[in-house]
């Protein structure tokens, strides 16, 4: 569906796509009566109205209301965190997201991880022509 932002200069994103029990849920849930029961060929044909009143409705609640008045409804919708958010967030650090990059800031890793591939540690990067000889000796170019 998309991001809105909320009244306290929030953001979240609704994940509201083709599923007319979500849409039905957050239309409810919003107030948007009229739009309740709208197909999603009708949704689509009109799209841009239904964006603007979902914009205009976001913007009634601030951030994490919205969240939990949305999840109460089984509307998935998630808040886009700020950076600080981000780096206190338990399931981010429970994963090992963040690692201090060579001049001491936090920086996402990869989030996917391979058993067989680990990702490389941060690190500044190459200057130009660094891995010329490396790159040119292999078969790759043919």
């Amino acid at each position: 569906m998309g991001t809105f932002q909320t009244a306290d200069g929030g953001w979240v994103v609704l994940g509201v796509f083709s599923e007319d029990h979500f849409w039905n849920s957050l239309c409810e849930a919003l107030e948007i009566h009229d739009a309740i029961g709208l197909s999603m060929t009708e949704r689509a044909a009109d799209s841009k109205r239904l964006r603007e009143l979902l914009a205009s409705a976001v913007k009634k609640h601030d951030r994490d209301t919205l969240i939990s008045m949305l999840a109460a409804r089984s509307v998935p919708a998630t808040p886009v965190l700020t950076r600080a958010e981000m780096l206190e967030h338990p399931h981010f650090r429970r994963r090992g997201l963040f690692v201090a990059g060579p001049d001491g800031f936090l920086t996402v890793t990869h989030p996917i991880r391979f058993a067989m591939h680990p990702g490389l540690p941060p690190g500044p990067p190459p200057v130009l022509d660094e891995h010329r000889a490396e790159v040119l000796s292999t078969d790759a170019f043919g």
